[in-house]
């Protein structure tokens, strides 16, 4: 299958490397506007370049990844449906909970799949985490937390359009902080019923968010709360969480994975290898999706579940008030 990346920046090495390892796939093509840096890529892979991604398209490819600014992402995705192109979509899967049903339902109406490019649904040790989780031998899942210290948002070597709302979306909690909600979905499974935020913009001269608090409420009263922190360079000292709790003890990822059981005993399960990319497994279930006729995983419901959560924090911090996911402005309403 002939594979076209619409935007080559410093994510499409991960894409490459994926798309290398698989013998079913090929890299046929690239699209980025800057021609010095479009030809560079067309003679290091040696794939046909284009500066307007709808001729790329119109060329002919099976699965188009989609690694542009956020809020590109929707215009992109749907001419690529059109064209009977598969999608790989870089997160967040869209800016608008508008935008991500219709492409859902293009997809659908299509016969198309979508691959939704988040590695934290695949690492190998939150895999392992999962695979504890399901087995029951914990119990109920009670809460989760975690704290993430993003390496100074603010860096003036980060492309632009991040640090602009109109292209980003948002600003640490649309780029960072979607990883943090597909981490704790993908270790629970559980479905978000609730969800009530804080939002910082405490860097000057700057309109998108450095920091957000998350609560997230489930329908059986477990929760999980989500610190995103992007102000510092990191350091060692700069200590990151990520735990999750159960009725018979506590899974912790922050570092190794290990299991502390509620007696205090404690175990450092074996963790498979990791793959030659962190994509790997995207492509790999896209290609199983596509054979099978069934919905990659993560694919458009969890892209579009991720970026839910995220648009409700928003919507929370802006209210002061806590967003219910059953009401008809946020139910997903796709199936």
């Amino acid at each position: 299958m002939k594979v076209g990346i619409i935007g080559l920046g410093a994510i499409a090495s991960q894409h490459i490397k994926a798309i290398s390892a698989l013998k079913e796939l090929r890299l046929h093509s690239g699209c980025r506007r800057n021609k010095e840096e479009l030809n560079k890529f067309c003679r290091e892979y040696g794939v046909k370049g284009f500066t307007d991604y709808k001729e790329l398209l119109k060329d002919g490819v099976d699965i188009a990844v989609v690694a542009l600014p956020h809020a590109l992402h929707y215009k992109v995705g749907m001419e690529a449906l059109n064209y009977g192109c598969h999608l790989v979509m870089e997160k967040p899967f869209a800016v608008t909970m508008e935008q991500c049903k219709n492409l859902y339902k293009k997809a659908k109406e299509k016969d198309l799949k979508i691959a939704t490019s988040d590695s934290f649904y695949h690492l190998p040790k939150i895999k392992k985490a999962r695979e504890i989780v399901k087995s029951g031998k914990l119990g109920k899942f009670i809460s989760a937390a975690i704290i993430n210290y993003k390496d100074y948002y603010f860096n003036p070597q980060r492309p632009k359009w991040f640090l602009q709302p109109e292209m980003a979306g948002g600003g640490e909690l649309i780029n960072v902080g979607v990883h943090r909600v597909a981490f704790i979905r993908s270790i629970i499974g559980s479905e978000e019923k609730t969800v009530k935020a804080s939002v910082g913009f405490f860097e000057p001269g700057y309109k998108v968010e450095g920091n957000g608090l998350i609560f997230i409420g489930y329908g059986d009263g477990s929760a999980a709360v989500i610190e995103e922190i992007g102000y510092y360079k990191l350091h060692p000292e700069l200590d990151k969480c990520f735990h999750f709790n159960f009725e018979k003890g506590v899974i912790n990822l922050s570092r190794e994975l290990s299991i502390i059981y509620k007696d205090g005993s404690i175990e450092y399960p074996k963790i498979p290898q990791e793959e030659v990319s962190g994509y790997l497994p995207h492509y790999k279930q896209l290609l199983t999706a596509i054979k099978e006729d069934r919905d990659p995983y993560p694919g458009a419901r969890e892209g579009m579940m991720d970026v839910r959560i995220i648009l409700a924090a928003y919507e929370s911090a802006k209210t002061g008030k806590e967003i219910r996911l059953n009401t008809p402005k946020w139910e997903l309403d796709i199936d």
